[in-house]
């Protein structure tokens, strides 16, 4: 075999990895929308180019060969390479033509944070095309991973922990605050500690697909071992404030979650506490977006 040139398809890859991940020809052939009587031609003509048997065949049932599963590792990495290639191509294709993309939790008010940041991005860089994403942080950091953004912001609280394959730098600072119906004792305070939460129902914004158990500002309350009455989690932040407008509780969040006014509701700081919010990108992207990034908070 030595210097021989096998015509292997990378669909024939594909088909191959699917019957072995099946262990079946039938599941196969509707995973990849085929008819069964050709896939099974397409292997049988596989193993007759590589010359080699890659499965053992048992009525219904198909078994990896020994060549089966040593290709099977060696196809898995390959197929994941092309495919990782493709995607840094595509990369490299659109940071040439200047498009970058922003992901924003959406809480995080665009008029007082985001649209300053947009501003000077657009100052320095005139020749961006710019994109803005918004939507809960876990799905932020998924599509950081897959690369669909080039960055996001997101609050410290929302990182998850244990994770190395994002870079994140702290770029502006949140006064955190309770908001608390005009009638709660709480409102007459000018701030309040974590010890003043005590007894009161705390409410907190479901955190969908979050990492954690806890959502981040519940978190904080863990850790500084509020004696909550009771917690109760809604769908959005919205709804907390609601909430709170009608005396069902007491909820935090940084000041730019709320509106400068609110019926029914005081916006109290909590003291010496501040939540900060951090640029997030992927550590594992092209050199060239990664510098891109970095300069803009130089």
């Amino acid at each position: 075999m030595q210097n021989q040139i096998f015509d292997v398809s990378l669909r024939q890859i594909q088909y191959f990895l699917s019957i072995a991940e099946t262990g079946s020809i039938t599941q196969a052939a509707e995973r990849q929308y085929i008819a069964q009587p050709v896939l099974s031609k397409k292997m049988m003509a596989l193993e007759e180019e590589i010359g080699l048997p890659l499965f053992a065949r048992d009525g219904r049932t198909v078994q990896l060969t020994q060549t089966g599963i040593y290709l099977y590792d060696r196809w898995k990495k390959l197929l994941a390479d092309y495919e990782r290639d493709l995607t840094e191509a595509s990369r490299m294709q659109r940071f040439l033509m200047n498009r970058f993309s922003i992901g924003c939790f959406p809480v995080l008010n665009t008029g007082a944070f985001l649209y300053p940041f947009l501003e000077k991005l657009t100052g320095r860089f005139p020749e961006l095309e710019i994109k803005v994403k918004r939507q809960n942080p876990a799905l932020l950091l998924e599509d950081i991973q897959s690369k669909e953004l080039d960055m996001a912001f997101i609050l410290e609280t929302d990182m998850p922990e244990g994770q190395d394959c994002f870079e994140v730098k702290e770029v502006s600072r949140c006064p955190l605050v309770a908001a608390v119906h005009e009638d709660n004792p709480l409102s007459g305070f000018e701030t309040i500690t974590y010890g003043d939460l005590n007894g009161q129902d705390l409410l907190f914004c479901l955190p969908e697909k979050s990492p954690q158990k806890h959502s981040g500002l519940h978190q904080l309350c863990v850790e500084h071992q509020v004696e909550a009455a009771s917690v109760w989690y809604v769908n959005s932040d919205v709804t907390t404030v609601v909430q709170v407008s009608m005396g069902h509780g007491v909820t935090l969040g940084p000041k730019l979650f709320y509106p400068e006014y609110t019926p029914k509701v005081k916006l109290i700081p909590m003291r010496t506490e501040d939540l900060r919010i951090m640029a997030v990108w992927n550590k594992r992207d092209i050199a060239e977006v990664k510098e891109r990034i970095r300069s803009l908070f130089r």
